[in-house]
């Protein structure tokens, strides 16, 4: 039955995997943390002949008919390696969603998807077609939106109203940047890495929950970066995504350890609020925070008056790691999932540590009842 099945498909070998010949009856199939022996009489010779034959432009039946080989042999090798999840049912309409520049740019990526899923092409044009807005395109920010756009997220919204400066420059901004607006750089390096892609930038100050909100949009996903320590901004970004419902997630650099999250989905996970409650309940210097925190929101002091220091490569590694759980987020990953839980990292001892976050039935902020949208 499985082979009346697979005569007419095209299929693909899957690049995730390396074929190793071990001698003429013997095959190593190696991917990441995965190992396969396959056996049959001869199976190297017919493997090898098949190889190149493999890639999604025949059907089984027609790629047969003209190998030099035993047919029966060779159709019972492609069953096998089918059983085994080998190869890929290649479809046309998949290949026409992308352009040859797209297909090109995409290809590692692409079969990266396919250790997780028979739908890699699937995965792509998710994120395609996703819509994503970054709040401050600092040194962390700039680094997410670098990779969220060479990863091929297709609307990309840029928020920050600063100029270059020259604690900027980095792999993102040049020095030759210095001045301009950090939006307008953005959208020549997003044209520059992926001309697929729409970036729009908003130069607009952020002063308050409400122009969060205004700057949303249809997004479907909102990401706040900070380059240090950070309290109204986070608040004000709890507060809009809760009156949009749409979920979030932010990093913050504070010398040597970068913060990730917690991630939230609006009424779903623990929100903002439930996070600062439990934080502030476990402090050993309570009184000590508040006074910081009084601090931030009285001073409001700019960004480069509040950067501790750092190696000038950790907001690279923080905003890749970012944008990494933005795409699990964007593609539902069969993976672990990075909301409701907040993720620190020691970028001097390498220490990484995940702490959940428990949603709060009494929290002030989406303890409350969901707002009704019309």
């Amino acid at each position: 039955m499985k082979t009346k099945k697979i005569s007419d498909k095209k299929l693909s070998l899957r690049k995730c995997f390396l074929y190793i010949p071990v001698d003429k009856n013997t095959i190593q199939v190696r991917g990441p943390e995965k190992l396969f022996v396959m056996q049959g009489k001869n199976i190297s010779d017919i493997f090898f002949k098949l190889y190149p034959k493999l890639d999604g432009t025949r059907t089984i039946d027609e790629l047969l008919t003209d190998l030099k080989v035993s047919k029966y042999d060779a159709l019972d090798i492609v069953t096998k390696m089918y059983e085994k999840n080998f190869l890929e049912e290649i479809t046309p309409h998949t290949l026409l969603e992308f352009s040859p520049s797209e297909k090109i740019l995409y290809d590692r990526q692409i079969n990266f998807f396919s250790i997780f899923t028979d739908k890699k092409f699937d995965f792509q044009h998710m994120l395609k077609k996703s819509r994503v807005a970054i709040f401050d395109l600092g040194r962390v920010g700039s680094q997410v939106l670098l990779s969220l756009a060479i990863s091929g997220v297709g609307k990309l919204i840029g928020i920050d109203h600063r100029n270059v400066g020259k604690s900027d420059i980095d792999t993102f901004y040049l020095k030759e940047d210095i001045g301009m607006k950090r939006c307008d750089v953005a959208y020549k390096v997003c044209k520059r890495v992926n001309s697929n892609i729409q970036f729009n930038g908003i130069s607009k100050k952020i002063t308050s929950a409400n122009e969060i909100t205004d700057c949303l949009g249809d997004v479907d996903l909102a990401i706040l970066c900070q380059d240090g320590p950070s309290i109204l901004e986070y608040q004000w970004m709890n507060e809009a995504c809760l009156k949009r419902e749409i979920p979030w997630m932010s990093a913050r650099l504070e010398g040597y350890i970068g913060t990730i999250g917690p991630s939230i989905i609006p009424y779903q996970t623990a929100c903002y609020t439930c996070y600062e409650l439990q934080m502030k309940a476990n402090l050993l210097y309570y009184d000590e925070y508040l006074m910081f925190e009084k601090f931030l929101i009285r001073k409001r002091i700019e960004e480069n008056e509040k950067n501790y220091g750092e190696m000038n490569f950790f907001p690279i590694v923080l905003g890749n790691h970012l944008a990494m759980e933005a795409i699990k987020s964007l593609l539902n990953f069969p993976t672990t999932s990075p909301y409701g839980k907040i993720y620190l990292f020691n970028f001097f001892t390498h220490e990484t540590s995940s702490h959940e976050v428990l949603k709060l039935p009494t929290c002030p902020s989406c303890g409350v009842k969901r707002p009704y949208h019309v």
